[in-house]
């Protein structure tokens, strides 16, 4: 027995009614049809139809029904056009038997196909998702680079500035002002241990993130220092974090500021040199300090340490080299006796004079052992001319005249007062050119001469002579105002009344004197 399947029953019926005009039949006939024949046809292709209609499949043996009954007529002619729609059902259904071999194997690749490519789906989303989970870890990682950067050269910038710099002070303010931003610190102090002091610690300078921390911390830094310096004494001989400093026992009972995000960290951070010894330390406080933040104040720590250290080194041998040159200064003072105290009084005022015009730490230093050493070529000068108690003779004062050039002679050749030998040939020079060694104008002498010129002029006009009396503070200024213009530097005399108006504690002038050149300016 065999079963095709068809979709074309309704076709065979069909054909039927068009051929024949009729709507319908049944197995009784009917609408006047007397050929036998026909009518057994037509049940037996009813049989085929029903088949089909039922289950979609017919039986061949009634296919082999019909084709083995003889007919004749239009019954044959109905014969012939069922087999031919049975030959087409019959290939047709082969056609689709042979499809339906395509499709199934077509429908099993499709499937492997299919599971192959939800596997390469599945596969592709978790590289997706590494992906993206690789990407943000290098975007992390590239912004923790981008930090280090930063610091190292933050830290790099800051290794070249305190090169540039051997102020101490200094250097612990450009520390504070660099690494606070850097490690995002909400208050930062460092302080210095002051020597001179009983090595208590002297605060240098505080950092302040904005207004609102300040606000928040500055009124409670009264509890913590005394007079500038640090009230307590703190052990710490290493880098200290306290990641809660609102538990601190010692600062808690002290204030309770320190509740806040912003300020809950603390960070101790001590500067010490070779031999361990505490220099200054700094104190920040935030939010938290990670690791790297740690090892950047520790780098900052050693770099400054060293500093610290270089600077120590310089002022030492900067107070012995003063200390030298006062000495050379002090043996004009020993052949000229009613000079003393002179050399001091001109380097005071000097200095006062040349810090008011802005110079440099570097200018100032000059100026001042330039003042100390301006009069040291005298050591050449005879004693009983130096000493002469009456008033020098022309010849005498031409002697007298050759001491700046004699003072430039005897240190131009030491490498570190080289270019302060200029200064102390300079000193005796005038506006005008009228002055001596060497007859100079204006333009062609040094600022810190102009201003050694008026010092040293002010105190010799107010200092006893052997041949005459000090002038009074009111009469030396008026003389000064007098020249300006033509011996002294205009500017140098107007800034040096200043500083006689602002400097009232000069030990060695009166309130008088201040009042009277108040009065006569």
């Amino acid at each position: 027995m065999y079963y095709i399947r068809s979709f074309i029953g309704t076709d065979i019926e069909k054909i039927y009614i068009d051929k024949y005009k009729l709507t319908c039949f049944t197995m009784e006939g009917g609408d006047g049809l007397a050929d036998a024949a026909i009518k057994k046809l037509l049940i037996q292709i009813k049989k085929i139809n029903d088949q089909l209609q039922q289950g979609d499949t017919f039986c061949i043996d009634v296919v082999e029904e019909v084709l083995q009954s003889e007919y004749s007529g239009e019954a044959a002619e109905l014969k012939e056009e069922f087999i031919r729609i049975i030959n087409e059902l019959l290939n047709r259904n082969e056609q689709i038997a042979h499809d339906k071999v395509d499709l199934d194997e077509y429908m099993h690749k499709l499937t492997y196909t299919n599971i192959e490519l939800l596997s390469s789906k599945s596969e592709l989303e978790a590289a997706h998702s590494q992906l993206i989970a690789y990407t943000e870890e290098i975007e992390r990682m590239n912004l923790e680079l981008n930090r280090k950067v930063e610091e190292l050269k933050n830290l790099f910038h800051f290794s070249q500035e305190i090169s540039s710099t051997l102020d101490f002070q200094e250097l612990l303010r450009r520390i504070l002002r660099d690494i606070s931003p850097t490690i995002n610190a909400s208050f930062g102090s460092i302080l210095f241990k002051d020597d001179l002091h009983n090595g208590k610690m002297k605060l240098i300078d505080t950092y302040y993130k904005d207004q609102k921390v300040f606000d928040l911390i500055q009124p409670y830094t009264k509890f913590f220092l005394k007079r500038g310096y640090l009230a307590y004494d703190f052990e710490f001989t290493k880098l200290t974090i306290i990641e809660d400093i609102a538990q601190h026992s010692f600062i808690k009972e002290k204030v309770n500021v320190f509740d806040r995000n912003e300020c809950k960290a603390l960070a101790v951070v001590p500067v010490m040199n070779k031999q361990k010894e505490v220099l200054a330390m700094m104190f920040f406080i935030a939010d938290y300090f990670d690791n790297g933040d740690q090892y950047l104040l520790s780098c900052y720590s050693n770099v400054l340490g060293i500093a610290l250290e270089n600077a120590k080194l310089y002022h030492d041998i900067n107070t012995m080299f003063f200390d030298t040159v006062k000495v050379l200064a002090n043996a004009i003072e020993v052949k000229d006796t009613y000079t003393k105290g002179h050399v001091d009084r001109v380097m005071d005022y000097s200095v006062f004079i040349a810090k008011k015009m802005n110079f440099s730490k570097t200018q100032v230093e000059q100026i001042k052992i330039a003042a100390v050493l301006h009069d040291i070529g005298k050591i050449g000068v005879p004693d009983d001319i130096l000493n002469k108690p009456s008033k020098l003779s022309d010849e005498e004062f031409e002697v007298i005249k050759l001491h700046p050039m004699k003072g430039f002679e005897i240190i131009k050749d030491i490498p570190a007062l080289k270019n302060i030998s200029v200064h102390v040939k300079q000193h005796h020079e005038r506006m005008d050119g009228k002055g001596y060694p060497e007859g100079l104008y204006d333009g062609q002498i040094s600022m810190e001469a102009k201003i050694i010129s008026v010092a040293d002029a002010f105190d010799a006009m107010t200092s006893d002579r052997p041949y005459r009396k000090g002038m009074t503070y009111e009469k030396a200024v008026e003389i000064i105002l007098e020249n300006q213009g033509s011996q002294f530097d205009a500017k140098v005399v107007s800034v040096f009344l200043d500083v006689l108006k602002e400097q009232e504690n000069f030990n060695y002038k009166s309130i008088q004197a201040v009042k009277a050149i108040n009065a006569k300016i």
